[in-house]
């Protein structure tokens, strides 16, 4: 393992360069040993450097090679003086005591079968860079396959990681890399944001008393990169944020299998999966109790394979998914899970089935409910405690409608603790708009003006949105509102009475809430008909701009003819200080 000299007759060729043909020759090696340049240590000094600290006296590090795997490496105990090593162990009699290592190889393994690794006993710290055992200065770029695979794999006596800093990675580099390692509590940081096949491949498996994750900040991932990357780490109780959108195959295939003691599981945002790319994913995650929202429609093959399998505790489960189909997709995903729970689906899916391939037995079963943006304005009209409340989202009509007489909870600030102040039903009457609270009284001593928090929970008090309201004083803002251009006014005798014809030239959703009254005059005859725009109460849209009003006149109805002097007005119902005031609209002439 010692680093080899090359003559040209009697001439040192590890002092002068050599050449092919005109071309400088930058390196050679002896299978995986670099005979040509002749490597020189590090700076001493240089912080970066791998170095193993021992923790309790006698403790000792040394390597295990494998056959037909030449290595170049070095040690050091006191970081100046550096000589050949070839693994044998050193033993650190003190605590304090430090071993320097470095090398210049082209890997340590070529698959998990045949790899370098460290053997230790005591209790070592590591700290330094990795990668100063491939080239003594470092890699920012790892390009051979399985270079460190297995490096610290079972090494029990190791307390703290050395840094793992290369930010472009090769495949399963890092796979297995510190399985088994129970002494080790905190990963180190992994900064790559460009993985590679299986690059994490089971790299803290089994280590049973790591408590905190590295971030994983890669947004695009590889075939198998987590796979099994935290599997069996029964300490973790919080895993690590996965922001990726863009999966792969099996990319967190069993990432935290067996981790008994997780409580809290990462988001999901991905909406396009891969082919198993969430297998097993929480194996037996016993202290599990709520699954991560997932939200793909389109399922693939083997996508949610066991994947919350034998989660005993586990009780609530968000799938939008419409389209199930790929084989073996659901297989088993919610075997051994709590007996009773909560499944929240997409609204139209219809296809689950009961059962651990589907919605598990005894689970009671919930539409989903997303709103975007939702707002809520308080206004008040007078000063003297009467305030109005709206509630707006952005969200489709379906959806908008769904939370119809749910609850909404306004909430203010009373010095550092939050107050329930108003409790009401949402009235959800048109595709973004609904109205609660309309002309309330609030008398209690909170001040409402600074705004406050709200939420929207349903029949169970489970929270569906929430954010914070606003309050506006809109005292003189009528004479501000505008209306539509009235095209077409009909009246007709059914036999369910007479009822009134609007057509406006917008949409009458737009003016929902609102009062129509339509008042004709034909000589000394007058009608009038008078109804709130109320889609589903006393009338119906008939077509996105024409509402249709029916009223009873009792004993004197319209009688038939033609009515010249007719006028449309529309009172303002959404503010009291306006229910009085009427905008005329002009319009055709009504023939009974």
């Amino acid at each position: 393992m010692s680093n080899s000299k090359i003559y040209l007759g009697s001439t040192n060729l590890g002092t002068g360069k050599i050449k092919l043909g005109s071309n400088d020759v930058s390196a050679i090696y002896l299978g995986t040993s670099l005979l040509y340049p002749p490597t020189t240590p590090p700076t001493p000094t240089d912080p970066d450097m791998l170095c193993f600290t021992a923790q309790q006296a006698n403790s000792s590090v040394g390597l295990n090679v494998p056959s037909g795997l030449n290595l170049t490496l070095y040690k050091s105990t006191d970081g100046v003086n550096f000589s050949s090593w070839d693994g044998s162990a050193v033993t650190l009699s003190n605590v304090g005591d430090k071993l320097y290592v470095y090398g210049n190889n082209q890997t340590l393994a070529t698959d998990h079968n045949s790899f370098t690794n460290f053997a230790m006993t005591g209790q070592i710290a590591a700290d330094g860079d990795v990668t100063y055992l491939l080239q003594n200065n470092g890699l920012s770029t790892l390009t051979s396959n399985y270079a460190l695979c297995g490096l610290f794999e079972n090494c029990t006596s190791l307390t703290t990681a050395p840094s793992l800093p290369s930010t472009t990675l090769s495949s399963h580099c890092y796979g297995y890399m510190f399985y088994g390692c129970s002494g080790l509590t905190t990963a180190p940081s992994l900064p790559s944001t460009t993985l590679a096949n299986g690059c994490y491949y089971s790299m803290f498996e089994r280590c049973s008393n790591l408590t905190t994750t590295p971030s994983l900040p890669a947004t695009t991932l590889a075939n198998s990169c987590y796979y099994s990357m935290f599997s069996q780490c029964t300490s973790l109780t919080t895993a690590p944020s996965l922001p990726a959108t863009t999966l792969a195959q099996e990319c967190y295939m069993g990432m935290f299998g067996g981790c008994s003691n997780l409580v809290n599981a990462p988001s999901l945002p991905a909406t396009t999966l891969a082919n198993s790319c969430y297998y097993s994913m929480f194996h037996y995650c016993t202290s599990l109790t709520t699954a991560p929202d997932l939200m793909a429609q389109t399922l693939e093959i083997n996508c949610y394979f066991q994947m919350f399998d034998g989660c005993s505790n586990l009780n609530s489960v968000t799938c939008l998914a419409t389209d199930i189909s790929a084989a073996s997709c659901t297989s088993n995903w919610l075997r051994d899970v709590a007996q009773t729970g909560t499944f929240t689906k997409d609204q139209y899916m219809s296809s689950w089935t009961t059962g651990i391939d589907g919605i598990p037995s005894g689970w009671t079963v919930e539409d989903y409910i997303e709103l975007l943006n939702p707002t809520v304005t308080i206004t008040s009209d007078d000063g003297e405690g009467n305030y109005d409340c709206y509630f707006t989202a952005e969200c489709t009509d379906t959806i908008f409608q769904s939370i119809d007489g749910q609850t909404l909870n306004i909430y203010v600030d009373d010095n550092g603790s939050e107050e329930l102040v108003i409790s009401d039903i949402i009235d959800a009457y048109s595709d973004n708009y609904s109205e609660v609270f309309r002309d309330f009284a609030y008398t209690d001593p909170y001040d409402l003006t600074n705004g406050g928090r709200f939420e929207i929970v349903d029949g169970n008090d489970n929270v569906i949105t929430s954010g914070n309201w606003t309050y506006a004083n809109v005292t003189g803002n009528c004479d501000n509102l505008t209306f539509p251009t009235v095209n077409s006014i009909e009246v007709e005798e059914t036999a369910d009475g007479w009822i009134g014809r609007i057509t406006l030239d917008d949409d009458l959703s737009n003016y929902d809430g609102y009062n129509i009254s339509i008042d004709g005059a034909n000589g000394e005859v007058n009608f009038s008909i008078s109804n709130d725009l109320m889609d589903g109460e006393n009338g119906e849209y008939v077509g996105n701009n024409t509402f249709e009003v029916g009223i009873d006149f009792g004993a004197t109805p319209p009688t038939a003819g033609t009515y010249n002097d007719f006028t449309v007005s529309m009172s303002i119902g959404k503010f009291d200080e306006c229910n009085d005031e009427y905008t005329d609209l002009d319009g055709e002439v009504i023939t009974l």
